[in-house]
């Protein structure tokens, strides 16, 4: 019996399908609705890396939908920077990555940002902040969500302006 073999250009013709497909996949989910019902293939595509297995990042990753799905627009969110002065705050860039809970807002966030390698001045602040939902980029989401489940992220567009609504000393929030 003689078997068939792939040749290298059979090869590179499928990887090169294989890719496209990717592509067009991640490019077809712009909203929290377009990812709803689709999470086996999120986590099929993009990997469980902070979960023990495929099943419980289906299983997480379907309860953050359906809560992202639940947010208003525009929803609240909050983030910690580092500040010398609240003056020093760059309004027209506030950063990427913010939380919907300010149950996030302690300790050990401070922790998983580094607040030990601030300069030396710098003092912890939250700003709180409205933020649209179409200022949101959905596949980072949650693509940070699959690889740090804990962290409860949301991602936002680059050039998105959220509404700061407060910024509040880390010690008084």
């Amino acid at each position: 019996m003689i078997k068939r073999y792939i040749s290298f250009t059979e090869s590179d013709d499928y990887m090169s399908r294989h890719i496209k497909s990717r592509e067009e996949f991640i490019r077809s989910i712009s909203s929290f609705e377009d990812a709803a019902g689709r999470e086996e293939e999120l986590v099929d595509w993009i990997g469980n890396e902070g979960y023990n297995d495929e099943k419980e990042a289906i299983k997480d990753l379907k309860g953050k939908t359906k809560e992202w799905l639940a947010l208003p627009n525009p929803f609240t969110a909050y983030r910690v920077v580092a500040l010398a002065d609240p003056s020093d705050l760059r309004h027209e860039d506030l950063g990427e990555h913010w939380t919907q809970y300010d149950w996030m807002i302690d300790g050990d966030l401070l922790n998983s940002i580094g607040d030990d390698t601030w300069e030396e001045d710098a003092e912890p602040y939250v700003i709180t902040a409205k933020i649209r939902k179409e200022d949101v980029d959905v596949m980072q989401t949650i693509v940070q969500n699959l690889s740090f489940p804990n962290e409860h992220e949301i991602n936002l567009k680059k050039g998105a302006r959220p509404e700061v609504i407060s910024v509040t000393p880390f010690d008084d929030f």
